[in-house]
């Protein structure tokens, strides 16, 4: 019905129990809850003008990538490419999986 129960059923498809998971860091308050039900590691990361800000060399890769891109909630901030760009390379690497919750994108456009 609605991103609880989205993010509910992608964390129980794609994952295991203890499986890494990026967070923005501050966030959505939801995302901790759901991934901490289904005994995922939760690692925020900081978020700066360009959006989540990826360590230099992740120690253990993440399953998932918790992004709000367009808005980031609640600083407001919008992701750079660049920064897209490296989220992807990463994931793709750690054989992850990018989660974006577009919040308020509506207001990006006109």
């Amino acid at each position: 019905e609605g991103i609880h129960q989205a993010i509910d059923l992608v964390t129980r498809m794609l994952c295991n129990p203890g499986d890494d998971a990026w967070i923005e860091e501050p966030g959505y308050w939801g995302i901790r809850n759901i991934l901490r039900i289904n005994a995922l590691n939760i690692c925020p990361l900081a978020v700066d003008e360009a959006g989540l800000v990826p360590p230099e060399q992740p120690v253990n890769p993440p399953r998932l990538i918790f992004v709000t891109p367009s808005h980031q909630y609640p600083l407001g901030s919008v992701m750079s490419l660049a920064r897209r760009q490296r989220l992807l390379a990463l994931a793709r690497n750690a054989g992850g999986w990018i989660i974006e919750d577009d919040y308020d994108s509506e207001f990006r456009f006109s």
